[in-house]
């Protein structure tokens, strides 16, 4: 994916690009890759916003990007996602369970995204 031209939400990201489950990146080959890897032509949810809103993490599931938070706390406030009860409600889990359902649509991810402007 050429990053010539900025893109300030992961919406967008998602609409010029492949959307995908069970991993955060995938390359032309559809295998697993970097979010900010120069090969990343399909991302996921999280795998978007990462992308669009890069910070430098240890771990994936960072909570200090607002986006992140923003998005997994609207997914526990309306009973999406993970439903596990002892599970912190800003745990991004809740983010990967959403977007990995089988019955979810990329629409359906775009529709969110916009709806929250992430």
């Amino acid at each position: 994916m050429t990053t010539d031209t900025k893109v300030d939400r992961a919406w967008k990201l998602l609409e010029q690009t492949k959307w995908v489950q069970g991993a955060y990146a995938i390359d032309a080959d559809g295998d697993k890759t970097a979010t900010n890897s120069e090969s990343a032509c399909g991302f996921c949810t999280l795998g978007a916003i990462q992308r669009v809103y890069p910070l430098v993490i240890k771990h994936p599931y960072n909570l200090t990007r607002p986006e992140t938070t923003r998005l997994a706390m609207y997914l526990a406030s309306h009973n999406i996602g993970c439903h596990d009860p002892d599970m912190n409600a800003k745990n991004p889990e809740h983010i990967v369970a959403w977007n990995d359902n089988p019955d979810r649509t990329k629409d359906e991810v775009i529709s969110l995204l916009k709806q929250l402007d992430i």
